[in-house]
């Protein structure tokens, strides 16, 4: 049996609550189109979840820090974006159900949604290797391999269409709904949020307040002590996209200067330019002029903190959920921070000491890290955690 509610609760939901915008700064309402954009999709997918979690008592799995991914399009026979596919997962990865958004005014805005499980149609499409998955509006699901058709709508099991169903299925095309007035709906709420989270896309970030309004509740929490002079690039002539090393040393500069008496031999040979400390790291970094991997950051940690008869564990993060940084750094411990693709740094290495939070209406927070980014010696820029690079890494190094 689907495990799937009924898609008409979403739209009396959505319209119970005033929502504050936190993607429609990227959004504009349209007026004379039927197609849904990916990020129209992703808005409506988020907003249904927050409001089911708030307003639906007998919910399953749905609480606030599981996370919407981006949308992946279905498609109709003549190939088409029919609807939008948006897995739910939860901090830890698990599969928390789904939310499937109509990719045009023939089916709902919500199609339907569920609070546990995966979606059967894309668990298809992998195990028979399919081209893609098709929705053809309804509840029917097929997935196109070739010249063939499989129908999934069954949720649990696939059958070859046969070859003269298949001609029916392809002759009919999208089969056509009436949800004018609920797009219309829709649009008008995304069309008349004004102000919300604007994270910038060129700059340096000092003020995160310049780029967020109307938010519900704002955070800011920082490290003890953060408050230093750091080291930079330039510190160490000779040497290229050495960020990591550098990072590194500004971490260990923080923590020796926390608590001198405790964390003494973190300052190498007791070299006040830190030049020993930035060496080591380079070396254990396994860094060259072309830069340094990631598999090498922690261990490099673990190998220099043991030497310094420190007792410390680091750990490597890819693509940590939003929680699991806002736990260390509550607990007052730095992280080493890996962006990449950054439309300021590139693939850039740092060390943030905190955060500035921005909550919105239906739980949606917009988050950014306060960084030594060792091109100024100060920690005193941001970076926002999901917008403005390709993804982000951290290290994890808990010192007793």
């Amino acid at each position: 049996m689907r495990n799937i509610k009924k898609r008409i609760i979403s739209l009396f939901l959505i319209l119970s609550i005033c929502f504050s915008n936190y993607w429609g700064a990227h959004v504009s309402a349209k007026t004379d189109e039927e197609t849904i954009s990916s990020d129209e999709a992703f808005i409506i997918a988020q907003l249904h979840v927050g409001s089911t979690i708030l307003l639906d008592k007998e919910i399953d799995n749905w609480h606030w820090g599981i996370k919407v991914e981006e949308p992946l399009p279905t498609y109709d026979i003549s190939g088409n974006v029919s609807s939008y596919y948006c897995k739910i997962t939860s901090e830890n990865d698990d599969n928390q159900g789904y939310v499937i958004v109509g990719g045009n005014e023939g089916s709902a805005p919500i199609v339907e949604y569920a609070t546990v499980g995966d979606f059967y149609p894309w668990i298809a499409l992998g195990e028979l290797s399919g081209d893609y998955v098709i929705y053809n509006g309804g509840y029917n699901y097929y997935i196109k391999k070739g010249d063939s058709l499989y129908d999934v709508s069954g949720f649990g099991y696939s059958c070859l269409v046969e070859e003269d169903n298949a001609a029916k299925i392809e002759s009919g095309g999208f089969y056509k709904e009436e949800h004018k007035e609920e797009w219309l709906e829709w649009r008008r709420i995304i069309g008349s949020w004004s102000g919300g989270s604007n994270p910038p896309t060129s700059g340096a970030i000092t003020n995160p307040n310049a780029y967020e309004s109307n938010y519900m509740s704002h955070l800011s929490t920082y490290v003890t002590g953060y408050n230093k002079t750091y080291k930079t690039t330039l510190n160490f002539v000779g040497y290229t996209n050495h960020c990591a090393p550098v990072a590194a040393t500004n971490l260990m500069l923080y923590w020796y200067y926390r608590n001198v008496s405790a964390y003494g031999s973190l300052r190498k040979y007791g070299d006040s330019t830190w030049g020993a400390t930035f060496l080591e790291y380079y070396s254990l970094m396994h860094t060259t002029p072309g830069g340094t991997n990631s598999y090498y950051l922690a261990p490099a940690y673990n190998t220099y903190l043991y030497d310094a008869g420190i007792t410390a564990v680091a750990t490597y993060k890819p693509s940590p959920t939003w929680n699991y940084i806002k736990n260390e750094l509550d607990a007052g411990r730095p992280m080493h921070v890996v962006v990449y693709d950054h439309y300021l740094y590139d693939d850039h290495s740092m060390i943030t000491f905190g955060y500035s939070r921005f909550v919105y209406s239906g739980g949606y927070g917009s988050n950014y890290l306060l960084v030594a980014d060792g091109r100024i010696s100060s920690a005193s820029r941001y970076i926002h955690t999901t917008v403005g690079s390709t993804d982000l890494d951290v290290v994890k190094v808990v010192i007793a």
